[in-house]
């Protein structure tokens, strides 16, 4: 304290004061005179001292190595023992230990037999036994830390004088410590001279031990797609740092016991953690997240649907157990359809898609293998034709109209006009065998195009109607997508007498909808003609001549 400088002087037993102006004195024991006795100044007596500390009183406590105990002398040189019984065994008071400096631990031993060293015992102040104490430092708390040689250990003593290990033997961490110093912060840093290092430990009573993984992470190697995984790792040694990798790649962020994973193809891989101190450096055992094949969807169609059919579709699942269902289709959620299978009751065009099944679970959300469904464009339709416009070559006439109906076998690709005059209340029948429907797709909002090109010249279109898809719904056991209305023109169509009608405006909508499902009144388009027919017939109408 204040400037002075204190000394263990080993060889002559006794504790050596410098002042500041170089002066030097004996504080405690006498000179040459080994003992152990508790007295003022040099009444006291040492057995080879070797560690030293001061506190912030001026209070020196000494590491009294042949005797096995913790002295202190008070600022005005009383000596008192703070802590340890002295050792009463048959050993040499020194146990051969004179070679302090000897690297080996062997040497450092010397010849006394190990069997009868002083025990190492935790306790209070006077129960508490040391081993060949070799150094002592004190922190801001007034804790005293000792290096207690002969039994490779780190001991803690408390103001009041309790002793505690801290760490060494029996994991035979240290071997041979003979010094120990605290930091500011309380860390303690100790000359592990047998293993020829400086070990570093965290304040308290933390065990000054290097990383030690006491319970290693867990495979996940037959998941799901969007399943949460958690692997985990437990370490003892105190003062440790985490740093997950995958496949042999460090990942970012990843530095606490845990990783939480969500599996997808982008993550699974081998994982592994490193967990380290200043002491070193332990690996864990690999932990592998390995995915299973997706669920998948069954129960559809194997062939192409027909509108008006019904189909439906389920999942082939055996993950953990499911909150809640959504399907999808597209990859879009369908709107109310909420459980664990789907039915579609008279399908219709636009429901061609890709249907899947979202499966939430406790462990994250689970996406099913797609199902195509494919609704072919068959069946019968009946449309209503009504068309007006302006003729070309008759002044007189402004506008012209026509009436009928076009009916059409979507399967075979037939097309037949019945076209009407209701003012002569006649009818005329029209095949338009070269007439062609193309369409955008057939899912809803898809454009729908009929074409007839003109005999002598291809390139000129006869009759053109485009329109969009729209689902329509005719009586209560059919569903079906038709192009409702079509929007169009008919293009030179020579038709009431000689007035030929260009670019006549025409509206065609949906009048009956007949399927492959629910036809059961005409077997063919022609039947469906002739019934059309006859019932203008039944109206007065007759085929024109």
């Amino acid at each position: 304290m204040a400037g002075n400088i204190y000394i263990a002087d080993s060889g002559n037993h006794a504790i050596r004061k410098i002042s500041t102006n170089g002066t030097v004195s004996t504080l405690a024991g006498t000179m040459g005179a080994a003992g152990n006795t508790n007295a003022s100044g040099s009444s006291a007596r040492f057995r080879s001292p070797q560690g030293i500390a001061v506190d912030a009183s001026g209070s020196v406590y000494v590491a009294d190595t042949g005797n096995q105990q913790i002295r202190r002398i008070t600022a005005n040189g009383t000596v008192t023992t703070f802590a340890g019984a002295a050792f009463t065994g048959s050993a040499s008071p020194l146990g051969g230990r004179a070679s302090f400096t000897g690297s080996a631990h062997a040497a450092f031993l010397g010849s006394a037999d190990s069997t009868n060293l002083p025990a190492s015992v935790d306790g209070n102040a006077t129960t508490a036994r040391f081993s060949y104490p070799t150094d002592i430092t004190i922190d801001s708390a007034g804790n005293l830390y000792v290096t207690d040689s002969g039994t490779e250990k780190i001991r803690k003593i408390t103001a009041n004088g309790t002793v505690t290990t801290l760490g060494g033997s029996p994991d035979g961490f240290f071997y041979n410590p003979l010094a120990v110093a605290v930091g500011a912060n309380g860390i303690l840093y100790v000359a592990d001279a047998g293993n020829n290092r400086i070990a570093r430990g965290l304040p308290g009573n933390a065990p000054l031990q290097p990383p030690t993984i006491t319970v290693q992470p867990v495979s996940a190697d037959n998941v799901y797609a969007g399943t949460a995984v958690n692997f985990s790792v437990s370490a003892s040694g105190g003062n440790l740092a985490y740093q997950w990798y995958r496949n042999g790649t460090a990942i970012n962020g990843a530095t606490s016991p845990s990783l939480a994973r969500t599996a997808s193809t982008l993550s699974a891989g081998s994982y592994s953690v490193a967990v380290t101190n200043t002491l070193g450096t332990e690996w864990s055992d690999d932990a592998v997240m390995g995915l299973r094949p997706p669920p998948l969807v069954s129960g559809g169609p194997s062939e192409p649907a027909r509108p008006g059919d019904s189909v439906q579709f389920a999942a082939d699942y055996d993950g953990p157990t499911p909150t809640a269902y959504q399907w999808l289709k597209n990859g879009k959620p369908i709107p109310g359809k909420t459980g664990a299978g789907l039915l579609i009751d008279l399908v219709s065009f636009g429901d061609s898609g890709i249907y899947s099944l979202a499966i939430t679970t406790a462990s994250g959300k689970i996406i099913t293998e797609g199902q195509a469904l494919f609704v072919e464009d068959t069946g019968r339709l009946v449309y209503r034709v009504r068309a007006t416009g302006t003729s070309a070559e008759n002044a007189v006439r402004t506008t012209a109209r026509l009436e009928g109906y076009l009916v059409r076998d979507r399967d075979i690709g037939q097309t037949c006009f019945v076209w009407t005059n209701p003012s002569a209340k006649t009818w005329t029948i029209e095949w338009m065998p070269d007439l062609t429907m193309k369409s955008t797709g057939p899912m809803i909002g898809s454009t729908t195009v009929f074409r007839r090109y003109t005999e002598y010249d291809p390139e000129e279109e006869s009759i053109w109607f485009s329109g969009i898809d729209k689902i329509v719904r005719v009586g209560t056991n059919t569903q079906v997508l038709a192009p409702t209305p079509l929007d169009g023109y008919l293009n030179t169509i020579t038709t009431e007498g000689s007035t030929i009608i260009e670019m006549l405006k025409t509206s065609l909508t949906l009048d009956i909808v007949q399927t492959q499902k629910s036809i059961t009144i005409d077997s063919s388009i022609q039947e469906t003609v002739e019934r059309i027919t006859g019932e203008l017939q039944t109206k007065g109408y007759q085929e024109s001549q």
